[in-house]
């Protein structure tokens, strides 16, 4: 794609404007072309979502639940021995963490070990003791520690679970526990995805030139971008 973009079919030329300028899109300055690390794993980022949110139209995602997961999530896997493909997708899930909202609800969903619900991320993480100085197994959900739409924590003194305790999030009664998006109207999609892989940049004052009701023709239109991004480069707005 560089060598098109530059070079055409002369195969001759060099690169006049980075290729990550390239790819914003072209309110940003750019063409507008996705790159195409940042498409794949937003593809993949819309699988771990799927995961996370246990759809029960997938049979893929119920095979993962069963097979790979078993009573672990995505935050706490640590198995050696799967596939490789497995491995990268699970790796991945690290970029999706950003984008996530954990609301507590009912508590009859997220896991209270291993789930993403608490500031401190993963409790088996940053408190791998908690199970058995509570006397709660790893595989317990949050409404373990729930009652009537309040935290009710075991009486323990230990330092780490007041800390815990200390800054519990906000429980929302009546309602069953949700993951949503912290942007896009609270809904994940591909577009939110690569919003989150490559932040918005400001808009240049100069993309309505290159279309609209005086738009550069289409042979043109790259020779037009890059002399306005180049020129105003070396220029400044000034």
């Amino acid at each position: 794609m560089r060598k098109f973009l530059w070079q055409g079919s002369s195969g001759r030329g060099y690169a006049k404007v980075s290729w990550l300028q390239v790819c914003k899109s072209k309110e940003e300055g750019g063409l507008g072309i996705r790159r195409v690390v940042h498409m794949n794993q937003a593809l993949m980022l819309k699988h771990l979502w799927r995961i996370l949110q246990e759809d029960t139209q997938s049979i893929w995602v119920q095979w993962i639940l069963l097979h790979r997961l078993h009573n672990q999530t995505i935050w706490t896997y640590s198995r050696s021995t799967t596939s490789w493909c497995w491995k990268k997708l699970v790796k991945l899930s690290t970029l999706l963490k950003a984008g996530l909202d954990y609301r507590i609800g009912d508590g009859r969903k997220f896991k209270l070990w291993t789930d993403l619900w608490h500031p401190r991320e993963p409790l088996l993480h940053s408190f791998p003791r908690g199970p058995t100085i509570n006397g709660l197994p790893s595989d317990s959900l949050l409404m373990t520690v729930l009652q009537h739409g309040r935290w009710n924590w075991p009486s323990v003194t230990d330092f780490d679970i007041q800390e815990i305790i200390s800054c519990l999030p906000n429980i929302f009664p009546q309602q069953p526990d949700t993951i949503i998006w912290r942007s896009n109207a609270g809904k994940f999609n591909t577009a939110a995805a690569l919003s989150l892989l490559q932040p918005p940049s400001p808009h240049v004052l100069w993309h309505r030139i290159l279309g609209g009701k005086f738009k550069i023709p289409r042979h043109d239109l790259s020779f037009g971008w890059r002399y306005l991004d180049v020129f105003l480069l070396w220029t400044g707005p000034g």
